[in-house]
C-alpha cells in the first residue's frame, strides 16, 4: 500500500471542490433568503426555525432574531407617539465558509491510496 500524490488528479479535485462549495452556497442562499422573508408571531417560532437549520460540509450558518413593530393604521396626534400594535419577528441569517474544513478537503485532493496484491518483498516483474 502507498499513498501517492497525482497533479493532474489533484488538478481536477480543485475544480470538483470549487464546483460544490458554488452549488451549496447558492443552496444556502436560497433557504436564508426564503426565512428571511417569513415573519414569525411569536418568538418561540422564530427560534424553533433558526434552530433547524444546521451547518453543512462547506458553510457555517448563525442567526439572529429581530424584532419589527407593526403601527396601527393612521397619523397619530401631534405629541402622542405612534401605537404598537404588534411585534412580528424575523430570522437574519449569517452563512460564513468553514475554512477549516475546505483546507482538509484540498489538501487531500490529489492524494489516493494505490494498493497491491503484490508483497513488499517480491520483485515486481513488468510483463509486455
Amino acid at each position: 500500500m502507498a499513498i501517492v500524490h497525482s497533479d493532474a488528479h489533484d488538478k481536477r479535485r480543485q475544480k470538483r471542490i470549487a464546483k460544490a462549495i458554488g452549488h451549496d452556497a447558492a443552496a444556502w442562499k436560497k433557504i436564508t433568503e426564503e426565512l428571511g422573508k417569513k415573519k414569525f408571531f411569536c418568538l418561540p417560532d422564530a427560534e424553533s426555525a433558526a434552530q433547524s437549520l444546521q451547518n453543512s460540509a462547506f458553510h457555517k450558518v448563525s442567526y439572529r432574531i429581530e424584532q419589527r413593530p407593526v403601527y396601527g393604521r393612521g397619523r397619530p396626534r401631534q405629541g402622542e407617539a405612534r401605537r404598537v400594535k404588534a411585534i412580528n419577528y424575523h430570522v437574519r441569517v449569517d452563512m460564513h465558509e468553514d475554512k477549516e474544513a475546505i483546507e482538509k478537503l484540498k489538501e487531500e485532493a490529489g492524494c489516493f491510496v494505490l494498493l497491491t496484491n503484490v508483497p513488499a518483498d517480491e520483485k515486481v516483474v513488468q510483463r509486455s
